[in-house]
């Protein structure tokens, strides 16, 4: 009996450590050569590029964590990450940027009939970012905290304070904006090439509708007893 008790103990922990295992980490990034459209006063910034990282954080929350950069002329305006229709205020939590000392986050639906983002190709839900600290003309950096599993999604960027008809203003997102990819999650970017079109698609990981659900302590332990009780069953059947 006490090898079984500590069979069931072993697996117990194993499953722990699984559990504790999952705080995982993707990281991926779209450039003016590979994935990100440029336009107008960016046209040319080849060396532009958007870059992610997103962590499973200990509370079960996710981290994402992005870095956007272009060549400095105009610099950058403001940023929009895509989230889900269902995402909500209550899904962004504490460690998001934005919301204090000057700096801007905004929750809403953008259009692109406003001029504010010129080259918009589709309406857009998500998250707004302005005026972060750190951010300089060619590098803008920020994160969203949320409960909010990740997928695949959309971003936008503007350059500049004009209005969208030239002159000091410069544009760019993913070139897959606007069209959905059932692509799995994971390292890297999800990248679909249209033979039809002859070109491509890119996305970003962004917050998803679901949110994370990880086994409580208490669920390993149930199971380590179930998984106990299976194995007494066995040896009185094989005794028997």
């Amino acid at each position: 009996m006490k090898k079984l008790i500590y069979i069931a103990l072993a697996a117990i922990m194993l499953t722990w450590g699984a559990v504790g295992a999952s705080a995982y980490t993707y990281g991926g990034s779209i450039s003016g050569a590979n994935g990100l459209f440029t336009s107008q006063d960016w046209s040319n910034a080849t060396s532009a590029s958007l870059s992610w990282k997103v962590t499973l954080l200990d509370n079960n929350w996710w981290s994402y964590a992005y870095t956007f950069m272009t060549d400095g002329s105009p610099g950058i305006s403001h940023v929009i990450n895509e989230v889900s229709s269902t995402f909500t205020t209550d899904n962004i939590k504490n460690g998001t940027s934005g919301d204090g000392s000057g700096e801007e986050r905004e929750l809403g639906l953008y259009s692109p009939a406003n001029p504010s983002n010129p080259g918009l190709p589709a309406s857009l839900y998500g998250i707004k970012f302005a005026s972060i600290a750190g951010w300089t003309g060619s590098s803008a950096s920020w994160t969203i905290v949320s409960d909010r599993q990740p997928m695949w999604g959309d971003f936008y960027a503007k350059g500049g304070s004009g209005n969208g008809n030239g002159g000091g203003v410069g544009y760019a997102y993913n070139t897959g904006l606007g069209n959905d990819t059932t692509a799995p999650i994971g390292d890297g970017n999800a990248y679909v090439y249209n033979e039809t079109e002859g070109k491509g698609y890119a996305w970003v990981l962004v917050p998803d509708t679901r949110t994370t659900t990880v086994p409580e302590p208490s669920t390993m332990i149930l199971l380590g007893f179930g998984m106990l009780g299976l194995a007494g069953l066995a040896r009185r059947k094989f005794n028997g």
